[in-house]
């Protein structure tokens, strides 16, 4: 057992993870090679050992509990590498792997299009079907080659991605056009009402006297209703105004007129 390989488990043991089945062995002689370390972002990058990549579903878990145990402190990313990087389990890390993608994320429109586009080996290649020259011709291969090597993050390397139009006729391009249009405005209609309300902002505080109550200065009650002025923005042809703030010094003389002057420290 390495040192690596301990501190693996005590991961393990620290998030409360367990695979079992076949997994459980490719976890119990994982290793961990490094952690980056992004205090401006408060994120740790954990890059991970396996002999090869697991099933999506334990691979999400095991995510999903350590994001869980130090969401606290700091955002956290698992980076897995592999000794064989087979690519048996690709297919049900497509979804997830386009959703995730930073590379993918700069082309929306083919982003959502290759989240429903799962790839079939086909003599060591992965190839995506595509339903029309529209969608080709907006795949770039080198688009698909940048997101072959973020795949890596995952355990698979050497993915090599085609694309094989399925289908020559133009109606099917709009169609699927039509269609791609429709979830994308739904994924952002989703997203809008997903977002948290943004709080209305809390009313201002007011003067609070020894007892709990508003010390006021002038003639009469001041209605609760009256626009506080700030001090900032007194002129001098008003007549009268209401300011609030904290006075811990005041003179107040009555004039001629019947006015009063007040003169304080706030």
């Amino acid at each position: 057992m390495t040192d690596k390989n301990q501190l693996f488990l005590k991961l393990l043991k620290q998030v409360g993870f367990s695979a079992g089945g076949a997994d459980e062995a490719v976890l119990q002689a994982g290793e961990i090679k490094n952690v980056d370390v992004y205090r401006k972002e408060r994120r740790w990058d954990i890059h991970v050992f396996f002999t090869t990549p697991l099933r999506f579903e334990s691979y999400n878990a095991l995510n999903q509990a350590i994001k869980h145990e130090f969401n606290d402190f700091v955002d956290t990313r698992l980076i897995v590498e592999t000794a064989d990087g087979q690519q048996q389990y690709l297919p049900d890390y497509w979804q997830y792997a386009v959703e995730n993608s930073e590379v993918l994320s700069a082309n929306p429109a083919a982003q959502n299009f290759l989240v429903g586009q799962a790839p079939h080996e086909d003599s060591g290649r992965w190839v995506i079907p595509i339903n029309g020259q529209l969608f080709d011709k907006m795949l770039e291969q080198r688009l698909l080659d940048s997101f072959s090597l973020e795949l890596r993050d995952y355990g698979f390397f050497n993915v090599k991605l085609l694309t094989e139009v399925t289908d020559q006729g133009g109606q099917s391009d709009f169609e699927s056009l039509a269609q791609l249009v429709e979830a994308h405005e739904k994924n952002m209609q989703e997203a809008f009402q997903q977002a948290p309300v943004k709080p209305k902002p809390a009313p201002r505080p007011s003067y609070q006297g020894r007892r709990g109550k508003k010390t006021s200065f002038g003639p009469g009650a001041i209605s609760d209703k009256a626009e506080i002025t700030q001090l900032k923005d007194l002129s001098e042809d008003q007549r009268s105004a209401v300011v609030e703030g904290h006075v811990f010094k005041a003179e107040m003389q009555e004039l001629r007129s019947g006015s009063l002057f007040l003169r304080g420290n706030d």
